[in-house]
Parts: structure tokens; sequence; C-alpha cells
């Protein structure tokens, strides 16, 4: 399946899913590297390291694609799983996004309980995801998270 930006879908495929799992709700893209320029920065959001699952009473921030950067108190692991809940803001349009606390990703935006920007925002952490894809073999030639 190819991937198009947002912004400028003239500009045609800019990659393609070369892998997903929808239980942890993700998919690893590999872009063309001749339309793409890898960042570690989108607005005030910066990734710098991977790092383990945050925890109370961390604060983590995260840059969406709708509400922009927001961060909140990280509520931790709860229940025992794979994700970490948060009181980051978030509505539809910012799955998918980075959830760092300081420069270290931790986890990924999946989706927000209850009520939008009330939460509690539900991310699956990324050492999962890196598990999950590493299990894979990869799930592409050159994978890098950075």
């Amino acid at each position: 399946m190819t991937v198009k930006a947002e912004y400028d879908t003239a500009a045609g495929p800019v990659g393609r899913i070369v892998s997903a799992n929808t239980v942890l709700d993700y998919a690893v893209i590999e872009f063309d590297r001749g339309k793409v320029v890898p960042v570690n920065r989108v607005g005030n959001t910066s990734i710098t390291g991977v790092g383990a699952p945050a925890g109370f009473p961390d604060i983590a921030c995260k840059e969406g694609r709708t509400t922009g950067n927001t961060c909140g108190v990280v509520w931790g692991d709860v229940f025992g799983s794979q994700e970490t809940w948060t009181q980051v803001c978030v509505i539809e349009g910012d799955s998918g996004a980075p959830l760092v606390v300081g420069t270290t990703l931790v986890a990924m935006v999946n989706a927000y309980l209850f009520a939008p920007c009330a939460g509690p925002q539900v991310g699956t952490n990324i050492d999962v995801i890196f598990g999950d894809i590493d299990a894979r073999g990869g799930a592409g030639a050159g994978f890098r998270p950075i």
C-alpha cells in the first residue's frame, strides 16, 4: 500500500507500508529517499533517543497532526498492559504521533478514552512496538527508528 503526503497529494507516493500490526495499532512506512528527508524534530517535539515506558509522575508530550504540541502527566502502564496512559490532549488525527518524555521516545499515540482532550490518552509503548518489529525480521530492509 502506498503512502502520500497529506499536504501535497499531487506529489504522488512518498512511501509504502511494509509491515503492520493491527493488535498493537501501528504500521511501518518505508519512505522514498528521493522524496522524504528524515528529521528528528517536528514543531516543538524532538527525538534524540528511544527509552523504556514512562511512569508516574513523568510529563510526556506529543506533536499531533490535529492538536499540535500538548503535554500531560503520565499515569503509567495501567493494568500491566503494553500501553501507557497519559493526560496528554489528543483527538482524531493525532494517532501515530510520537509520545516523548524530554527528547526520549517512549510510546506512540493510539487513542483517547471517554472524551477528547479529557482522556486519558492511550499509547502503545515503543519498546513493545520495536520488539514486534524485531520479531518480524525488521519489517523491511534498512529499518531505522531515528
